[in-house]
């Protein structure tokens, strides 16, 4: 029978104040926000069919599983994918002032993981977290506190400051999984051993920041930090689940966190990933903070709040069952992760499905299980019918293969350089032809008055990190070519 102890520090672990919930609500719509501003400033190239991705081609060569989905593959044109992305826009702004909460929600994290399926080629470890914890907050009061559903109903007596069930633990959970998966992952000489790996982080010019290549003048302080962010990476969130003092352990982890995260940020361009790591810890902020900062502060006092709900109806017993069967089905993924061989056959294909459907399939495989050790660029070198030579990955700038001087800065945004990195990979050798083609094509339709393209060559320039800061030179690596490019009209 359960004790009267066990009644006590369980809720105080996996409850979440519904101010918390609140503030995430709030980040995590505008990171959706943020999203999809990005994907409608690429929708002609990332997402219609005059692209590097028609729908066609999409079809005909899958790259992801049968079971993801995507209503984005609907219609081709850049104003039906304009329109869908603008909807998503509109859902995260109404998540953001917590109007309509609950259908918001659904709507923003659908189409969220529908664009996700209309390009899998440009997604990245941020984009999982994305849609992961927006899938978890559709079991949460996400607009018990500091929303407009809850100005709108107003309440007759002090509400309960904190919810509690399955679904709460889940998310706590999903967010220690990042971390804990993520290091077993990176189980091996670099992160454990030699402590290398934030040595070939910092190397990899595609990734780092001015603030990475002044760290990387210090090789012990590297070391360290290397061997520093696995342990914590490890044990870290277990801090947070400690059933003593757990308020305080709790904002020294979350400082933590997000010191460690602002420092990933500083140092390496990885997109909205730092950022969207730091908000998911909102989740963890405690009662007593809330507390503390409302005796100074009247209006973060709960005086507009909708009460979460404090029975188990049928429809909350529902959601939670299904809510506990979602977690052990991440449990095992990420589990599968680790080591598909030993734990394949608990996941079978009928519960593998499952996932992909929801869109719970995740890998925090960040710089594992080793960092990158192959770095360089791309070029799309294009002869024009004048003879003239231009590059089409650089504005049409004259083909140049020196070394940048800020690599991580030559991309448009993190999208495109997750794009290049994947067609530097044998796994993508069938799409560096739509791509550049796509470039030849947009150049001659942004260019009218230029000559055309005639033929077009697609580089990789390979530069290898070796230990003990080895200077190697470069070598160019001829990834596709197309000599009968047909311009369009």
């Amino acid at each position: 029978m359960e004790t009267t102890h066990q009644r006590q520090w369980l809720p105080a672990l996996a409850a979440i104040d519904v101010r918390s919930l609140a503030v995430f609500r709030m980040a995590l719509g505008a990171l959706m926000f943020w999203d999809q501003c990005i994907a409608l400033s690429n929708v002609r190239a990332f997402y219609s069919d005059e692209g590097m991705l028609p729908r066609s081609f999409l079809l005909s060569h899958p790259m992801q599983d049968a079971h993801i989905w995507s209503l984005h593959l609907v219609g081709g044109s850049v104003l039906v994918q304009a329109i869908l992305i603008l909807i998503t826009m509109a859902a995260a702004l109404a998540v953001i002032v917590g109007w309509r909460t609950c259908w918001s929600l659904f709507v923003a994290w659908a189409l969220v993981c529908s664009l996700h399926g209309r390009n899998p080629t440009i997604l990245y470890g941020g984009d999982v977290v994305l849609r992961v914890m927006a899938f978890w907050s559709l079991f949460l009061p996400m607009g018990a506190c500091w929303s407009w559903d809850a100005k709108q109903h107003g309440v007759a007596s002090p509400p309960p400051r904190s919810f509690f069930g399955i679904s709460s633990l889940a998310i706590l959970f999903q967010v220690s999984f990042i971390y804990w998966f993520t290091a077993v992952l990176k189980y091996g000489n670099e992160w454990t051993r030699d402590g290398s790996a934030v040595y070939y982080v910092l190397n990899a010019d595609q990734f780092v920041l001015a603030p990475g290549r002044w760290l990387l003048g210090f090789p012990d302080l590297c070391r360290w930090l290397s061997f520093g962010v696995w342990w914590f990476e490890l044990i870290g969130p277990f801090f947070a689940f400690i059933p003593w003092r757990t308020a305080m352990w709790r904002i020294l982890v979350i400082a933590a966190m997000w010191v460690m995260h602002l420092g990933f940020g500083m140092c390496l361009r990885i997109g909205y990933f730092p950022v969207a790591m730091m908000s998911i810890w909102l989740l963890f902020i405690p009662s007593e903070t809330w507390q503390w900062l409302s005796s100074r502060w009247s209006k973060l006092n709960l005086v507009t709040c909708d009460s979460p709900p404090a029975r188990l109806g049928w429809r909350r017993t529902v959601a939670e069952t299904f809510a506990a069967a979602c977690l052990a089905l991440v449990l095992l993924w990420n589990l599968w992760t680790t080591d598909s061989q030993k734990w394949n056959r608990w996941l079978p294909p009928s519960v593998a499905a499952l996932g992909y459907t929801l869109r719970l399939d995740q890998s925090w495989a960040l710089f594992a299980p080793t960092p990158v050790t192959d770095d360089g660029w791309m070029i799309c070198e294009a002869e024009l019918f004048d003879g003239s030579r231009i590059d089409l990955l650089r504005s049409g700038q004259g083909v140049d293969f020196a070394k940048p001087a800020h690599l991580s800065s030559t991309y448009p945004d993190w999208k495109w350089h997750k794009l290049q990195v994947n067609l530097a990979s044998r796994s993508y050798e069938a799409l560096r032809q739509p791509f550049a083609d796509y470039l030849a094509s947009d150049w001659c339709r942004r260019n009218p008055n230029s000559s055309k393209v005639r033929n077009w060559t697609l580089w990789f320039v390979r530069e290898q990190t070796l230990p003990h800061y080895i200077a190697v030179t470069p070598q160019k690596v001829k990834l596709a070519e197309n000599r009968l490019f047909i311009s369009p009209p």
